[in-house]
């Protein structure tokens, strides 16, 4: 999506989801600032981070990722959308 990103994950080890966010945060606004010639802020400071916590709503968390890209006319295929990625081995 062009303004907003949803993931999930499953830290490993004692990594905070703190400590996650925050290097995903910093490297990719480096990276979008140095591919844009930009040096301003990227990202918001807060996320919204939500446990999941059984089988269903991991199913209807990835439903609604999945389908984000179609309902917002980015693509008529999730699987044709460049921001897609699904780690299937995790499935």
């Amino acid at each position: 999506m062009p303004n907003h990103v949803h993931l999930i994950l499953k830290p490993i080890n004692d990594y905070q989801l703190t400590r996650i966010m925050k290097g995903i945060k910093g490297v990719s606004s480096n990276k979008i600032n140095k591919y844009k010639n930009f040096k301003r802020q990227i990202w918001q400071d807060e996320s919204f981070d939500r446990i999941i916590r059984d089988e269903k709503e991991f199913n209807e968390k990835l439903q609604y990722m999945y389908n984000n890209p179609i309902r917002g006319g980015l693509a008529e295929n999730t699987w044709d959308y460049v921001g897609w990625f699904l780690n299937e081995e995790l499935l």
